[in-house]
């Protein structure tokens, strides 16, 4: 019914491409999606050792008034928002390098957006803006327009890249881009962070802006958090303890082996026990469990590749456990095999291992797949030590009819 609405007033695109600042836009496309963040002050966040996606410069909110309809865009009232916003953050036009546009893809929107935020930098204007929307990649995602569009500048920010906006091969004739600063970000391209006069490396800083079709509009500042010059922290010795855990056998072994191919293709800069801390801290304990011992990240890469082959990793354990029994035991000392076995066996236990205490910062993983989709569900959470549980030997059936596994006692992997 939604989308028979739509087409018969004329709002979907007709090709079912969204081409924000391209030419032939004839509407919009819709997209589902949803997406959270967790807000935290930022000396509490370094504080704690966590890991700051980016700063929140400033944020403003307005809306359009009375207008033409309910569709038509405010120019005024946009250029009056990033203004505001620039202001709250203490920031000129110039020191944004990439605006993420809500870039509609239509003839009347994008025109608009674009004299809007010529309107924001009048008097100041840069000597190049790349801007760009992901609606052109997912579609418009409506309620989750906004989020979609943090998430794209936080992943360029982290990846050091800007991502292509599709379908704009050919410009909006409808603007003039030879006449602003305004660039369509139409290639994947390097974002590098810029250095002043005096050497300072400056962090990379975006404009991120989301419009509701009724005037209601939301412009936020982002700014890559680069935090302070310092030694690294030192190296502990391992072992190390890595933890997994899924609903079933077969969502193990794809954590297992989805886990071991992102520490082959992430090189940046992360230690065995970050990922040891990240383990432990920030997942749920489910059903299914496996405990790896290692001592470098390579190891614990070739350990999880074979666990997900078939084979017992050596300096491994498995068990499986129905959660809501807890069972049975003595809390478990803090060293890295008793805890191993706390962990396949459901016994409670008196904490981390010692090298993952040694550490507050995590390491972004990948989450437990879910079934079908590849996708983390249900998103992590920290559990850890996990609630007394009892296991059943081995990663090697599934739970059926919603019914919690038989436990049994925990398995040692063998070479």
């Amino acid at each position: 019914m939604k989308f028979l609405q739509l087409a018969q007033r004329g709002f979907l695109a007709e090709d079912g491409r969204c081409r924000s600042f391209g030419e032939g836009g004839t509407g919009y496309v819709p997209a589902e999606g949803s997406g959270a963040v967790l807000l935290k002050r930022l000396d509490a966040a370094v504080a704690d050792g966590d890991r700051v996606l980016a700063v929140v410069k400033a944020s403003a909110v307005n809306h359009g008034g009375a207008g033409a309809g309910y569709s038509v865009p405010n120019p005024r009232a946009q250029g009056d928002l990033v203004r505001a916003a620039l202001d709250r953050a203490g920031l000129r036009p110039a020191d944004l390098d990439y605006l993420e546009a809500h870039g509609t893809g239509t003839a009347l929107g994008d025109p608009v957006e674009v004299n809007g935020m010529l309107r924001a930098f009048e008097g100041d204007l840069p000597d190049r803006l790349p801007i760009g929307s992901v609606k052109s990649n997912i579609g418009h995602a409506e309620s989750a327009a906004g989020i979609a569009a943090i998430t794209k500048v936080l992943l360029q920010m982290r990846h050091g890249e800007l991502a292509p906006s599709l379908h704009a091969d050919r410009l909006n004739p409808n603007i003039d881009f030879t006449s602003t600063p305004f660039e369509v970000q139409r290639e994947r391209a390097p974002w590098p962070r810029r250095v002043t006069a005096d050497g300072t490396v400056r962090p990379r800083t975006a404009g991120v802006s989301s419009f509701g079709a009724g005037g209601t509009n939301a412009h936020i500042i982002l700014q890559e958090h680069l935090g302070p010059d310092g030694p690294a922290p030192a190296a502990v010795a391992g072992p190390h303890l890595a933890v997994l855990s899924a609903r079933d056998a077969d969502r193990l072994l794809a954590q297992a082996r989805r886990l071991a191919a992102h520490l082959r293709a992430e090189t940046g800069g992360m230690t065995a026990q970050q990922i040891a801390w990240t383990l432990q801290t920030g997942r749920e304990a489910m059903a299914h469990r496996l405990a790896v011992l290692f001592e470098d990240l390579p190891g614990l890469a070739a350990r999880l590749e074979e666990f997900a082959a078939g084979a017992g990793p050596a300096g491994g354990w498995t068990g499986v456990v129905d959660p809501r029994r807890p069972a049975p035991g003595t809390p478990s000392s803090a060293g890295p095999e008793a805890l191993a076995e706390a962990w396949t066996r459901g016994r409670p236990s008196t904490g981390r291992s010692c090298t993952a205490a040694a550490t507050r910062a995590g390491w972004p993983c990948p989450a437990t797949p879910s079934p079908g989709t590849g996708s983390g569900w249900p998103p992590p959470t920290p559990n850890w030590p996990p609630s007394p549980a009892r296991r059943r030997t081995g990663a090697c059936s599934s739970p059926g009819g919603g019914r919690p596994p038989r436990p049994s006692p925990a398995r040692r992997c063998r070479a």
